[in-house]
């Protein structure tokens, strides 16, 4: 280390440190060390490290800004070390969650289990490939999906319900996404040139879903890694509910193209959507396709309510006969797959005979190959910009995470089990990490999926592996089977899915319970259906964002009187505080101000949004009572914190009061309140402690006895005949009547619990004042 003996040069030893020092001596950094203030030696000197120097350089130099009362009680810089390891500390890092887990709880669970993850692979094999065609990919991208999701969800994944694979609102952001990208939505053509060009654009779409996968990937994983998950707390749940509902709305409309036989061209204004759906829908509808998809839609629609209504059923079967009950479950389940083998039979039949019928085509068995996704591509000339990608994938990501811990808490619930959130955040990073590196686009929890595994008795993830394995064998081998399955059945398919996201009596609820979150809904619901369905979420969280600080800029600041209650004469003489309660001027209109002090009572946060209202009302508040006022008092039990605007206002109105001779005191203050005011220097010119934590009937009672003592022989006959007015009230006979309340019922000690002193609370400021302080 540098040596700053007097007059000898600094010796430099190997691998060491050489610091000028002496600037921070001419500022007196190093002289602080010592308690006598001395400089200190050269001993010293070199045992005082290189953080600690710069900690003291910049404690002086950049941190002058904090209060001096904040800097004579020390104020400590972390080393640069534990500041590190505090950051760290804050991050989250992945596990494995059923690593430690009881291995004989899978032996236990395992009948179920199995029965389990084979029922919902049996129904994920058509909703897969139904939600494929939603976002405009081949219907094998849902089978990749389904298998690569479950496989990595169970090891890193918290619940034993969830099941991850392709979902309706992911998959239509998805096609969402392919539009807002550039790339075209152009399907198999008849004409050579057409169909190669329609086989390329499919060939990108392919490869931007691994992107956006990947996309989706990186900012689940970073928001895991920094706990902003929380954050998604601040989404109002009526923003989602008009979003879904209007989504699903849109679904259902567009979805049906496959049931009519003919293609709607895409418009990024939906309702031109629906307007071609109407206009031709006589000329072009194809009719073996429409007898096809409404054929399967009914079948399907009425097998599904059979399975809802006779899930009480299967439940009391399970208690006795539980291999029957399975049997039943796996039956009624399986109905999906039932509808695509008859259907596929009966299309194989009809183009065999020279009908036309739109199918899926071939499909290609097994996986796709281990391959990163393509960040850097040279797509149509001058390639699409991961940026860009990331973008399109925000919302995608939001939905993924929202939608699969929804399902996962409620079900979480009902087995009696915490759920670790940023842990489900990693588990659907990495879901979609490993999804994007086999081609496959981003999976979600699905409601209806995990629901029928929590109806069946899941358990453990293992029931996600064998879900998987039965995805993986119908890849491998059974893709030449799904040839001739019909595009009208995937469409049914979707409709009927769709339908279970339909959520008009929550809205229609909130129009008759929350006008204001009906209006939040129905707006978010109108701009889904009719504009767009990506701008549907941004308006409508721009619209909840609105009313929120719309609500938060409310100030309800009350004008507090006195309200006297019925009690015993003599001690109302004696005590004029006994019996007396503070309640609001506008609810009791039989309270009485004092004509010299004047009681506020707020009951909002003040922040930048309400502060000018606040001025505004409290200036309004002393014009009422004229000049005769002394003393105001700001009840702020119901202001949890102030920021630096509040602070500032209340400074201004201070020093205004101050010069027209009146004192503004705060009451009941809360802790945070106390170090805000302290922290900006104004605690002592609003009462100081523990004036400001009092209740405001302990402050007043002070205030009051304060202002009698130069005024005593004014104050004190006015304060007993105020209190004496409050008190009584003449009747008709002469005698008087305790005091009534608004709703004319008198008040008394059985019907109004009262707080009883014996003694006037004195000054805060003497060393025998009562200080009651309120609960933190």
């Amino acid at each position: 280390m540098a040596s700053i003996d007097s007059g000898e040069p600094a010796k430099k030893e190997e691998n060491a440190i050489v610091v000028d020092v002496a600037p921070f001596i001419a500022q007196g950094t190093l002289a602080s060390s010592r308690r006598d203030g001395a400089p200190p030696t050269s001993d010293e000197t070199d045992r005082i490290g290189l953080d600690e120097r710069m900690r003291s350089y910049l404690r002086d130099y950049f941190l002058g800004f904090v209060p001096p009362h904040i800097r004579r009680k020390g104020l400590q810089m972390p080393p640069i070390e534990s500041m590190g390891r505090k950051f760290i500390s804050l991050l989250s890092f992945p596990y494995l969650p059923w690593v430690s887990f009881e291995w004989r709880k899978y032996g236990k669970h395992a009948p179920a289990d199995i029965m389990g993850g084979l029922t919902v692979g049996i129904m994920l094999v058509p909703q897969g490939m139904a939600y494929a065609a939603l976002s405009n990919l081949p219907p094998i991208y849902g089978l990749y999906a389904s298998t690569i999701a479950g496989y990595v969800y169970t090891f890193f994944g918290t619940s034993g319900q969830l099941t991850l694979g392709p979902v309706a609102l992911v998959s239509l952001f998805m096609s969402e996404t392919f539009t807002s990208l550039g790339i075209p939505l152009t399907e198999k053509d008849k004409d050579p040139i057409l169909n190669a060009e329609a086989q390329y654009h499919t060939f990108v779409r392919g490869q931007m879903a691994a992107v956006v996968s990947f996309g989706a990937a990186v900012l689940l994983c970073g928001m895991a890694l920094f706990r902003v998950g929380s954050l998604m707390k601040f989404v109002s749940p009526s923003v989602l509910t008009g979003f879904v509902t209007g989504s699903a709305v849109y679904i259902f409309i567009s979805q049906s193209k496959y049931i009519w036989g003919f293609k709607i061209p895409r418009d990024t204004v939906q309702i031109n959507e629906y307007r071609y759906l109407i206009t031709h829908i006589r000329t072009e509808s194809n009719s073996t396709a429409m007898a096809m998809g409404l054929t399967s839609f009914f079948a399907l629609w009425f097998l599904n309510t059979l399975r809802r209504s006779s899930r009480p059923h299967i439940s009391r079967i399970r208690t006795r006969k539980p291999w029957l009950a399975n049997f039943l479950a796996i039956l009624l389940s399986s109905t999906t797959l039932l509808v695509i083998i008859v259907a596929t039979a009966v299309s194989y039949y009809l183009i065999q005979n020279g009908m036309e019928l739109e199918i899926i085509g071939k499909v290609p068995a097994g996986f796709n190959k281990f391959e990163y996704p393509a960040l850097n591509n040279d797509f149509y000339g001058e390639g699409i910009p991961f940026g860009k990608v990331m973008i399109c994938a925000l919302p995608i990501a939001l939905l993924t995470y929202l939608e699969s811990v929804s399902v996962a808490r409620k079900y979480a619930l009902y087995n009696k089990y915490a759920l670790d959130m940023t842990q489900e955040l990693w588990a659907l990073g990495f879901g979609c990490l490993f999804a994007s590196f086999f081609k496959a686009y981003p999976p979600g929890g699905s409601f209806s999926r995990t629901a029928l595994q929590h109806e069946v008795g899941v358990k453990t993830p293992l029931a996600n592996v064998v879900t998987s394995l039965f995805v993986t064998m119908v890849l491998v081998a059974a893709t030449s089977l799904l040839e001739f399955v019909p595009k009208a059945v995937l469409g049914a398919i979707i409709c009927t899915c769709i339908m279970s996201l339909f959520d008009f009596h929550d809205m229609w609820r909130a129009l008759w319970v929350a006008p204001v979150d009906f209006l939040v809904m129905i707006f978010t619901f109108l701009v889904t259906v009719l504009y767009n369905v990506e701008r549907g979420l941004e308006y409508g969280i721009i619209a909840s964002v609105v009313i929120l600080l719309l609500q938060l800029s409310k100030l309800d600041m009350d004008s507090i009187g006195q309200l006297r209650v019925a009690d015993d004469e003599v001690e109302m003489l004696v005590d004029p505080k006994a019996g007396t309660q503070f309640r609001p001027l506008d609810n009791y209109p039989s309270a009485r101000q004092h004509p010299s002090i004047k009681v506020l009572r707020l009951r909002a946060n003040l922040f930048f949004g309400n502060v000018s209202m606040f001025r505004d009302e409290f200036y309004a508040s002393l014009v009422e009572v004229g000049s005769a006022i002394k003393a105001v008092i700001i009840d702020a039990s119901g202001v949890v914190e102030m920021d630096l605007s509040a602070l500032a206002v209340i400074d201004e109105l201070v020093n205004e009061m101050q010069k027209q001779q009146v004192e503004v005191f705060i009451a009941s203050a809360s802790t945070r309140v106390v170090k805000s005011l302290e922290a900006y220097d104004l605690l002592d010119d609003v009462g100081g402690l523990p004036l400001v934590q009092l209740e405001v009937e302990d402050v007043f009672w002070a205030v009051l006895e304060d202002l009698s003592k130069w005024l005593s022989c004014i104050l004190l006959p006015c304060s007993t005949l105020f209190v004496l007015a409050c008190r009584f009230e003449p009747t008709q006979d002469g005698r008087r009547s305790s005091l009534r309340a608004a709703s004319g019922e008198t008040l008394t000690k059985d019907t109004y619990p009262l707080r009883q002193t014996s003694r006037k609370p004195k000054m805060p400021h003497s060393d025998h004042a009562p200080i009651r302080h309120r609960k933190p």
